[in-house]
């Protein structure tokens, strides 16, 4: 037997995105989802949650490549923005752009959007992940910020922390194939026969499972190269099949709030 985690990134995106993460606690084995607490949806996306489920766990996803910031002093986080003052894009630091990131910029804007996360839900964070592109500059400041607040995190894009954080029994199995299944999306054969990679960890490890379950409107249409996916997640997240596979299997499904 296992535990897993499935959460749902990318609440706040969109509309549609809210809708489908809606979706896949309202009718799927989703058990945790995870913020962007910068853009303007996040508000209505945290009250489609709480309205099935008041205490259904919501995290943060810190977000640095779509939309506006969170810290008011842009001129130290210049960095990271365009000359309109947005965020540059994931295309950027994919496509040509350089994928370094100044230290203190990121670690200002992330404490900043920890501050807003608790703010909007008068609590902070059990776990974060980063959203998008990261690099050991990322790494870094993601760590300390975790340590500093005791918040969950694990992905740390090359840093190595000088010690391990609490609660760390949850784990991605393998980053690269998890970003294979989530760019063609998720199916039921994923799971049975592990295309995440979770049977090379010990079995006392949780299995952490980032998923993008979500509909498709015109604003993830123009600012996300992620689309067609994120239906696929939706649709095997609710499906009957995954759900007789978790009975069968006697696998449970957990949440970041179980680690501790």
């Amino acid at each position: 037997m296992r535990k897993f985690i499935l959460n749902a990134d990318d609440l706040g995106l969109s509309e549609a995105i809210n809708l489908g993460i809606a979706k896949s606690i309202r009718d799927g084995l989703v058990n945790s989802t995870s913020l962007m607490v910068n853009l303007p949806e996040a508000s209505a996306g945290v009250q489609l949650v709480q309205a099935i489920d008041p205490d259904f766990e919501i995290n943060l996803h810190i977000n640095f490549t779509l939309g506006q910031p969170v810290s008011k002093d842009t001129q130290a986080i210049a960095s990271l923005l365009t000359e309109n003052g947005e965020f540059l894009s994931s295309s950027h630091y994919k496509n040509g752009g350089t994928l370094r990131f100044d230290y203190q910029a990121i670690k200002k804007e992330m404490e900043a959007q920890i501050l807003r996360f608790q703010e909007l839900l008068g609590y902070l964070p059990v776990h974060m992940e980063t959203h998008s592109v990261g690099d050991e500059a990322v790494g870094q400041a993601l760590y300390e910020l975790a340590k500093k607040y005791g918040i969950h995190a694990n992905l740390f894009y090359g840093y190595q922390p000088p010690k391990e954080l609490p609660y760390q029994a949850a784990q991605i199995p393998d980053f690269s194939k998890l970003m294979t299944v989530l760019n063609r999306g998720t199916t039921l054969a994923d799971f049975s026969e592990d295309h995440f990679g979770y049977q090379n960890l010990a079995e006392e490890i949780v299995v952490e499972l980032h998923l993008h379950p979500g509909f498709i409107d015109q604003y993830l249409l123009d600012h996300s190269s992620l689309t067609l996916p994120r239906c696929k997640d939706l649709v095997t997240l609710t499906s009957a099949e995954l759900k007789d596979w978790f009975a069968k299997t006697d696998n449970q499904i957990v949440n970041f709030s179980s680690l501790r």
